[in-house]
């Protein structure tokens, strides 16, 4: 488990608690994220700097300027994508812009689904990207204005469902093509038994 707070960024060990790593940060940041195909922490700050950590290292290991402050980041597989001004795509291999996408409005908050589905969160209105990996988009996939405003959102994993609290309280969107329907048995599977799971 990790945390992060007052420029500290602390690692636990979730089986006994105890603190595994503790690293100083030297800017405040508003923004943590953790890649999910290699565990890396990413922290981005309000002066456009989104820094990648890891727990056996008290430096960050890349540091990247992006834009003006970072509002989120996301990951998907072999991508990064940062919001600022614009949402960009950025290869985490060599780390270098794929495609850059203009806002015209602030955003709240950016997510990505298992399948690579990019939702932008406006706040009253959320857009759904599809393929922003291998082409420009120059429309969204779906468009959904709830009742309310967006004050946060998770894609379900597996699921084709995204999960929103509103200011009227919770509810779930359909979002075809967002879960993964073919999963390995061997890293994630939601119905191992506790034969699979010893």
């Amino acid at each position: 488990m990790v945390t992060y707070d007052q420029r500290k960024l602390r690692y636990y060990d979730t089986t006994s608690g105890h603190i595994i790593a503790d690293h100083i940060a030297k800017n405040p940041y508003s923004v943590m994220r953790q890649n999910p195909s290699n565990a890396i922490i990413a922290l981005g700050s309000s002066k456009g700097v989104v820094e990648w950590w890891t727990p056996g290292v008290g430096n960050p290991q890349v540091k990247i300027f992006v834009g003006s402050g970072v509002t989120d980041i996301g990951f998907h597989k072999g991508y990064m994508i940062t919001a600022s001004e614009n949402i960009k795509i950025w290869d985490s291999r060599t780390l270098k812009v794929v495609d850059t996408y203009p806002l015209h409005r602030k955003i709240s908050s950016i997510e990505v689904s298992q399948s690579g589905l990019l939702s932008i969160n406006y706040g009253f209105r959320m857009d759904f990207f599809k393929d922003v990996y291998s082409s420009k988009q120059t429309h969204p996939y779906m468009t959904y204005k709830p009742k309310g405003h967006i004050n946060n959102c998770r894609f379900v994993p597996f699921e084709d469902i995204m999960g929103l609290g509103t200011n009227y309280g919770f509810s779930s969107i359909s979002i075809p093509g967002s879960g993964v329907p073919f999963y390995d048995t061997f890293e994630n599977n939601p119905f191992e038994t506790k034969k699979q799971k010893r």
